[in-house]
């Protein structure tokens, strides 16, 4: 699948309509909105800031008290940042699991072949004994590139949303903040 594009590549520059299209799942449009809304969950929550539901709201109307200023929590992104990408890091874990199951397989089969090679048995078993050690060599090197590419699909899935948090911060901020930083700083925070 990979070929296509290196021999195209090789006969002309490369243009992005060359390239193939991302998962939805890994798009901007997609993760920027679920970042916002668990941030923004996230940060009501910290400052106590109460949500009205429609059932506090009777015909219609509802007077929001004006809650007593209380000291402010600070705000953690790596919540919201867990509860958006949970599934993938979830089965990262389940396959690091197996592969480390699966490479302590190795020594005990490798054990049954020096068995069968001491000892005067059929040659059908040192034929599984290999096979099965091979299996689960290539076994645990399928689940741990699972694992690896899993993970870096979440790094660039969380990559994506701070970058687009950085940048809307950098939009909003006011000019009196802006005289706090230096625009190298900001920069270098947009730069992530």
């Amino acid at each position: 699948w990979f070929d296509g594009l290196i021999w195209r590549g090789f006969r002309k520059t490369l243009t992005s309509a060359d390239l193939w299209n991302l998962k939805l799942e890994d798009t901007s449009a997609y993760l920027v909105p679920r970042f916002e809304k668990r941030l923004k969950k996230n940060v009501e929550n910290a400052h106590g800031i109460a949500v009205p539901n429609r059932k506090d709201i009777p015909n219609g109307t509802h007077n929001v008290p004006n809650p007593q200023k209380k000291q402010r929590k600070p705000v953690s992104i790596l919540g919201p940042m867990l509860k958006m990408m949970w599934v993938p890091i979830l089965t990262a874990g389940l396959a690091k699991i197996i592969a480390d199951a699966i490479e302590f397989i190795n020594p005990q089969i490798l054990n049954l072949i020096i068995r069968y090679i001491a000892g005067r048995d059929y040659m059908w078993k040192g034929i599984v004994y290999a096979v099965t050690m091979f299996l689960s060599a290539e076994l645990y090197t399928l689940f741990l590139n699972k694992m690896a590419m899993d993970m870096y699909i979440v790094g660039i899935n969380w990559r994506t949303a701070i970058m687009s948090a950085v940048y809307k911060k950098a939009l909003r901020i006011s000019p009196a903040a802006r005289k706090e930083s230096t625009v190298g700083e900001v920069v270098n925070l947009m730069a992530v």
